[in-house]
């Protein structure tokens, strides 16, 4: 039937991905303290932590005094 060959479709189809704010993405803005910049970065510069994939920095935050050497690719987006 239809409804068994869904089945097996789906036991080789990856789900969609979610991503989780705080896990595998950060965000820094303006807004955001000085204790949680330092947490985002040691967590997305930990290289034991495969899930830290992408950090949404703007540039006023995150111009200066920031490092993220676990970062491979940089992409410069400035909407001001």
């Amino acid at each position: 039937s239809t409804g068994d060959n869904n089945n097996v479709a789906n036991e080789y189809i990856s789900p969609p991905v979610e991503w989780v704010r705080d896990q595998d993405y950060f965000r820094m803005d303006g807004q955001t303290e000085v204790l949680s910049r330092k947490r985002y970065a040691k967590s997305f510069n930990d290289p034991s932590n495969p899930r830290a994939r992408l950090f949404l920095i703007s540039t006023l935050a995150g111009g200066i005094g920031i490092n993220l050497t676990g970062s491979n690719r940089v992409i410069v987006f400035d909407a001001s």
